[in-house]
């Protein structure tokens, strides 16, 4: 299910189920959610939710008191009792791959005079433009102002990488690569210099060291990898190291790697000189589509900075969702009221329009207010209560 807020999708986040008859260790898998026990029913002062299962007390082997004293368990429905579902996040990996060619000192748009003819493109706005309009410096407050970047809002959230590619003083990637990881802003900033590093577009060089730098999220050994996806953000046609020759098979052949390893790719013109069919190849490709697929997949033109920086935080946003998976055993659908689902110590209300619903019985799904609230703070604490009784396999 996906909620609203900035449009965002899906994510696939893992839980770890613990319950006294059948433990499974949790430690070290926690990222941005709090996994403190929570009070069982009536602990806090309130009667719990009617119809929950008695004495529903998370932990479950040697319960202590908030005081940290052993705590006598109630009567249990079962020798287990309740489940505990400790979520953690898994976080999408996001590789900023961006056109640092001479072409980016130009302005962003096709400035033209307004004529009766239509116009034409206004000889004053050729060349270096000022550093309020230039394509890099778009790019670049898109990514990393402080108070309006997508990498300044979300570094909590998602794992951002960067490499510019160009040709000085080495190519395909003058300035080396930032792998990605969480709260990446700071080294993103510094590593995004005030001009591009220019000369030509190594597009398909540089396409292809990014894929072999990041790992296939189907074969990789560990389950909290997340989405791997590229975000190409170009300005023209692809050439060469050596050579200003379009050559697009490297791109081609790289886009196709990125598909065969289970990568996405955006693709984003910030200016207007690439061919349209050779982006759309690569849209294409980069959402597992056919390379002539038509229609295919979406090529994003913004029109100006303030779209480029809404582009990409609403693509960027795409990977993130409400939908929780659980790890191991499910819940018996049609009875997961009896549960208790709390967002930051607030109950939530089972099959509310701002709560949360059973999706299918591995699969969690936070809806309205409490979706945004979880989606859009790194620090959210969701936690989940079952009655061992609903467990299923």
């Amino acid at each position: 299910m996906r909620c609203s807020g900035f449009g965002w999708s899906a994510w696939v986040v893992l839980a770890a189920v613990a319950c006294s008859a059948d433990s499974v260790d949790t430690g070290g898998r926690m990222s941005g959610i709090g996994a403190e026990p929570a009070p069982a029913p009536g602990q806090d002062g309130t009667a719990g939710t009617p119809g929950r299962t008695p004495g529903a007390i998370i932990g479950a082997d040697n319960p202590t008191s908030l005081a940290g004293e052993p705590m006598m368990l109630p009567p249990m429905e079962s020798s287990c009792g309740s489940t505990d579902i400790t979520v953690s996040r898994v976080l999408p990996s996001v590789m900023l791959l961006v056109d640092g060619s001479q072409s980016m000192l130009d302005p962003y748009g096709d400035p033209v005079l307004d004529m009766p003819d239509g116009g034409v493109a206004d000889p004053a706005m050729q060349g270096a433009a000022p550093a309020q309009s230039q394509r890099w410096t778009a790019v670049r407050d898109a990514l990393v102002d402080p108070d309006d970047g997508v990498v300044a809002k979300l570094e909590g959230l998602v794992r951002f990488g960067l490499a510019v590619y160009g040709t000085t003083p080495q190519c395909p990637l003058p300035l080396g690569t930032l792998e990605p990881v969480l709260h990446n802003y700071q080294a993103i900033e510094a590593s995004l210099p005030q001009q591009p590093p220019g000369l030509t577009t190594p597009t398909g060089i540089a396409l292809d060291r990014i894929v072999d730098l990041l790992p296939d999220p189907k074969q990789a050994l560990d389950e909290t990898i997340g989405p791997q996806i590229i975000i190409l953000a170009t300005d023209g046609d692809p050439n060469s190291c050596e050579l200003p020759l379009q050559n697009y098979e490297p791109s081609i052949q790289a886009a196709m790697k990125a598909q065969a390893k289970n990568l996405r790719m955006y693709v984003i013109s910030v200016g207007q000189d690439a061919a349209e069919a050779h982006l759309q190849e690569m849209a294409n490709l980069g959402a597992s589509m056919d390379r002539f697929a038509n229609p295919g997949a979406e090529v994003y033109y913004p029109e100006d900075p303030a779209g480029l920086a809404a582009t990409l935080e609403t693509l960027i946003g795409d990977e993130l969702s409400c939908e929780l998976t659980l790890d191991g055993k499910g819940v018996k659908q049609g009875s997961e009221c009896r549960g208790l689902v709390t967002l930051n110590g607030e109950e939530l209300e089972c099959n509310g329009p701002d709560g949360w619903s059973l999706t299918d019985s591995k699969t969690i799904t936070l809806q309205g207010a409490s979706c945004e609230i979880f989606k859009n703070a790194s620090d959210a604490m969701l936690r989940a209560n079952f009655p061992c009784d609903l467990l299923v396999e």
